[in-house]
């Protein structure tokens, strides 16, 4: 910004401005995830430049002790308090009665607005975070699983000579929680922590941008609506869970006739709606064996290889090849980093940064996918972007099996 037009802005008027634009937005709320998301990013870079850099390592310094407080107050139930209570404001002995705690511990967790009258007042989001919901098992995992396997990096890094993981069952994950198993192993035998990562991915989920708005299904699948088409539209969605980005091309293109068939380990297929169409048909399947239905119009892989090192993508990535015939598309819905460090947001790292942790893998660039794929005999053929999100790096990577000339 140039000094002529720093001088030009009243900062005044920004600071009204953004004032009167959070109340509206906390009344309102009518934005789309689009909106929401760019306008998230907008309010991060100007956090970012007018932060102190004192006040940003504190900030960093001190984000997991917010988290353990949310995680303590959890166990008191405090949310669950607050949620049900029919006032908007409660009294200490409320809070303290209710967690069965000492009241100092019970009101020094720091997460109510405390009024001139001595009451405290919850924020808008603690129904958000009692029992059983979605965002209450995101911080679980996060303070349970996440936290402790960030905590030992350092000292895992020091072990292994700075080497990036490459190995999804010897990460900083196993080397913290002590075991030779993979994560999803290791949730397979941790049931409570299971439940916890089932309620994360749904929270996550929530507001996702999904494939089906990525790439262009309305022109490339027009020639499958109905009432008769020549032929249905094939397609195998790997690795699928329990549906949803199905049912949401289903909803997305009512009229579209189709045989879907969704794949997954059994243990998650179980828990598909009873409500499922019938013209989805569930598949128990490991994605690291051979692909039993051959030569589908459209194979889907969506946010499964950041999940892998690049010796297991390796290996889903030639299982869904083989399957292939010449007219077989394969979609990669993935996090895509745009060249440049610069373009990347700091959740983004924080994303690639879980993924190294947890799984000894990583959030890829465009020519990381393309090297990738070039391996296992595989044409990158574009790279779909969410529309009016130059910045964003949710893509869908097109791509058809290479040609033997």
């Amino acid at each position: 910004m140039s000094p002529a037009m720093q001088e030009s802005i009243d900062i005044e008027n920004v600071i009204d401005a953004l004032s009167r634009t959070g109340n509206y937005l906390s009344n309102q709320m009518d934005i789309t995830v689009d909106q929401r998301t760019r306008l998230l990013k907008a309010c991060e870079k100007l956090s970012s430049q007018i932060m102190p850099l004192r006040n940003k390592i504190w900030d960093l310094g001190f984000k997991g002790f917010e988290t353990t407080a949310i995680r303590v107050a959890m166990d008191m139930r405090i949310f669950d308090l607050a949620g049900k209570s029919t006032t908007k404001e409660l009294t200490p002995q409320q809070i303290s009665s209710h967690a069965g705690a000492d009241p100092v511990l019970a009101l020094s967790i720091g997460l109510f607005t405390i009024t001139p009258q001595g009451m405290y007042k919850p924020g808008p989001w603690v129904n958000d975070l009692a029992q059983g919901r979605p965002l209450s098992d995101m911080i679980t995992f996060i303070h349970d699983v996440m936290l402790p396997a960030c905590q030992k990096l350092p000292e895992f890094l020091s072990k292994t000579g700075y080497q990036n993981p490459s190995d999804a069952n010897a990460c900083p994950f196993q080397y913290a929680f002590e075991t030779n198993d993979h994560l999803y192993t290791w949730l397979s035998k941790n049931p409570a922590i299971y439940s916890a990562f089932c309620g994360l991915m749904k929270a996550m989920e929530q507001n996702a941008i999904c494939w089906p708005d990525i790439f262009d299904v309305h022109e490339r699948f027009k020639v499958f609506q109905g009432p008769s088409p020549a032929e249905p539209l094939q397609l195998v969605d790997v690795g699928g869970g329990i549906g949803h980005k199905i049912q949401y091309l289903k909803e997305t293109m009512p009229d579209l006739v189709a045989e879907f068939t969704l794949q997954d380990l059994p243990e998650v297929l179980k828990n598909v709606p009873a409500g499922m169409n019938a013209d989805i048909q569930p598949m128990p399947h490991d994605f690291f064996q051979p692909q039993p239905v051959k030569g589908a119009t459209v194979y889907v892989l969506a946010r499964i290889l950041h999940n892998w090192p690049d010796a297991d993508c390796r290996k889903i990535l030639r299982h869904t090849r083989d399957a292939m015939n010449d007219r077989s598309t394969l979609l990669i819905h993935e996090g895509v980093f745009t060249p440049g460090a610069g373009e990347v947001y700091p959740l983004d790292v924080v994303l690639d940064m879980v993924m190294m942790v947890s799984c000894g893998s990583m959030e890829r660039s465009e020519s990381q996918f393309r090297e990738l794929l070039a391996s296992e005999g595989l044409d990158l053929v574009r790279v779909w972007r969410v529309k009016n999100q130059e910045k964003s790096q949710e893509g869908v990577l097109e791509v058809r099996k290479k040609r033997l000339d």
